[in-house]
């Protein structure tokens, strides 16, 4: 009986063990979001020798790597060990039908495992799919409670200047992989001026840039060629310091302390979050243009709630702090505010209106402010947005778009800022002007007062080809005074003490400026400028910084091509093209050139070079226009030439005689 009851429990005990090593399946399994476009996840398999993923794809540009690996809920990394039907690391082949199917095999991961994450790596370029589970069973995912006190402890003392540093060491770093330096594109709120960072990397991988900052920045450390992309948050006055291990093109590892050399506050920023928030977008998201305004609203609300909920994955999957997903966030918010207020920017249809087609309806609702409803369920009025990068150019194209600006060009002056301002208030749905419009009009009064209409040079430029003498003296202070008048009328509006004082700052340093040109800093992009420019002394050298990728760049050479054939021979100036390597491509550039620049100055020079000089002339985008007096100065008067021949003749001749004077 004991011999037989042993027997019995021993058959018990074996049953139980082959079922818990008994494979685990789920078909056609549940997962919260992927960087892969047209991706089809069939089946998962889980059992005591690999981990098995069936998948299609209809991406042949797509190319399954080796570094592809599974994070599973413990906390450990599994490996690919091989694809059933073709090599790792090559272009994977496809069908009649444009369809790969694939069966990986990975590492095997515990057979209780109740969800996963599969990646290639950290970077930008590098694809993964986030949140498998069974469809059974799926994954919980709940709101990110955030904790406001905290969010408001990075609220005080916002505005304040200090110099902040990056410094760090990249390990495994070789110049001859071509990268050089790491970029950062930042664009001062306070200025709508572009402030690009270039950060030198030294033989032995050491690297430190001091810069100024007036306000706590979210940003990226970018390497161009590189799927290096490093998001960090630095407040001014701060030190970072970034611990890169960097394995070829596979993996970057960071570690981020603070000048003490303990763990920066917001670390996880440069570790984890990469995942998610540059794909936050649909990848898909471009179709979409031709749907009406309304739709593509409506479109892209439901991806933003896809994108946030994604975004509470990783934040309770990786433990964010409260101002790490609040930035996350922030980024994913922006994102799709700024691709609904660059629509008009994307929709051929829309373009085609400014060529005086009559609209569809359909795109006529880009004027209907409830089609901004979406706008204003994100926090466009906290003052903590102007850390995150992208707010700026979200900022500039809802300021300088069709809904704020149409059918003003025939208004009277003294109108327009009282119609835009309404037009503003309407969208929000608010009594007061939103936070995005005062950062736009931050922009609009210090460029106009830098090299625009509020400029004191400028104005006596305009005016100088109508009056002279006395009248000329009259007409300058009734320009001057229509200036102050519009400030006025927009700080009534602000009901900040602090953006009002900037308004006045920067209007008093437009009418107070009367120097015509700067002279260039002694430096390396400078040397670099010289390079170019010294043959053309003693004449006027309009500077063209450009690139093959931009459209409004190719649109402005090819429209001014014809008028500039026939002055190309004028002693008084010269045009000169200035692109980079990397910006515009050997095969494409040289097509190009043929075509539209033949016979001009055009110069392709290394893409480190380019980046030199962006810094020199504070841009990031294309195009970008400067101008030298004969002297090699640097002229501050509006420096574009788009404005076509005859104004342009005309302001040759201006410069000329203000600088005789």
């Amino acid at each position: 009986m004991k011999k037989t009851l042993l027997s019995f429990i021993f058959a018990l005990t074996m049953l139980a063990a082959s079922a818990a090593n008994k494979p685990v399946t789920w078909q056609k399994p549940y997962y919260v979001s992927t960087t892969i476009s047209r991706f089809n996840l069939q089946s998962v398999e889980l059992n005591d020798t690999a981990t098995i993923i069936t998948a299609q794809i209809k991406s042949p540009e797509i190319i399954i790597s080796s570094d592809f690996r599974l994070d599973g809920e413990d906390g450990k990394s599994y490996k690919v060990k091989y694809c059933k039907e073709f090599a790792l690391d090559a272009p994977i082949p496809i069908d009649d039908k444009g369809v790969a199917s694939m069966t990986l095999v990975f590492e095997p991961m515990p057979l209780t495992t109740s969800f996963f994450d599969m990646l290639e790596g950290y970077g930008r370029r590098q694809d993964r799919v986030m949140g498998i589970s069974d469809t059974k069973n799926p994954v919980q995912i709940k709101p990110y409670a955030l904790n406001e006190e905290k969010i408001n402890e990075l609220r005080k003392d916002f505005f304040h200047t200090d110099t902040s540093c990056i410094k760090g060491k990249v390990n495994g770093f070789v110049l001859s992989n071509g990268i050089t330096s790491f970029n950062v594109s930042h664009y001062n709120c306070l200025t709508g001026e572009s402030e690009p960072i270039d950060i030198q990397i030294n033989e032995d991988g050491t690297f430190e840039h001091k810069f100024i900052l007036n306000y706590p920045i979210y940003n990226y450390l970018c390497a161009n060629e590189s799927p290096i992309d490093i998001p960090f948050f630095i407040k001014p006055g701060e030190t970072l310091n970034f611990d890169i291990n960097w394995h070829g093109t596979a993996e970057v590892k960071t570690i981020v302390t603070d000048s003490s050399g303990k763990p920066a506050p917001y670390s996880t920023l440069s570790t984890k979050l990469p995942f998610y928030i540059k794909d936050s977008r649909c990848a898909s998201w471009l179709p979409y243009y031709n749907l009406g305004f309304k739709s593509y609203s409506k479109h892209l609300e439901e991806a933003y709630n896809a994108a946030i909920t994604t975004h509470d994955y990783l934040a309770a999957r990786y433990h964010y702090n409260d101002v790490e997903y609040l930035l996350g966030k922030l980024e994913i918010q922006y994102g799709f505010a700024l691709d609904l207020v660059s629509y008009e920017m994307g929709n051929d249809k829309v373009r085609s209106s400014y060529l005086g087609q009559e609209l569809p309806d359909s795109i006529s609702e880009v004027f209907n402010p409830e089609n901004y409803s979406f706008l204003r369920k994100i926090p466009y009025n906290d003052i903590i947005s102007l850390c995150v990068w992208r707010y700026y150019g979200f900022c500039a194209n809802y300021g300088d778009g069709r809904m704020i600006n149409e059918g003003l060009i025939d208004c009277p002056a003294s109108m327009v800022d009282e119609i835009i301002m309404s037009r503003d208030k309407d969208v929000f749905g608010e009594k007061n002007i939103s936070l995005p419009f005062i950062i736009h009009y931050l922009a609009d009064f210090y460029k106009q007062g830098k090299k625009g209409k509020h400029n004191y040079l400028n104005i006596k430029s305009e005016l100088m080809n109508k009056f002279s003498g006395n009248s000329l003296d009259v007409k300058v202070e009734e320009a001057i005074a229509e200036i102050k008048r519009r400030a006025n009328a927009v700080k009534a509006e602000m009901h900040n003490p602090m953006f009002e004082a900037l308004i006045d700052k920067y209007v008093d340093a437009g009418l107070n400026d009367k120097e015509l040109t700067y002279t260039l800093p002694d430096c390396e992009a400078t040397n670099i400028l010289r390079k170019i420019t010294d043959k053309y002394k003693g004449k006027y050298v309009y500077l063209d910084f450009w690139a093959t990728f931009c459209a409004p760049c190719r649109s402005g050479i090819e429209q001014s091509k014809a008028w500039r054939e026939e002055v190309r021979n004028n002693p008084d100036f010269e045009f000169v093209y200035i692109t980079g390597d990397k910006s515009s491509p050997k095969t494409t550039y040289e097509e190009y050139v043929a075509q539209n620049l033949n016979g001009a100055e055009c110069y392709r020079i290394p893409e480190e070079d380019y980046k030199k000089l962006k810094v020199l002339f504070k841009f990031t985008g294309f195009p970008h226009h400067e101008a030298l007096d004969p002297n090699g100065n640097v002229l501050k008067v509006n420096n574009t030439y788009y404005e076509g021949k005859d104004v342009f003749l005309r302001k040759i001749e201006t410069m000329k005689r203000m600088q005789e004077k």
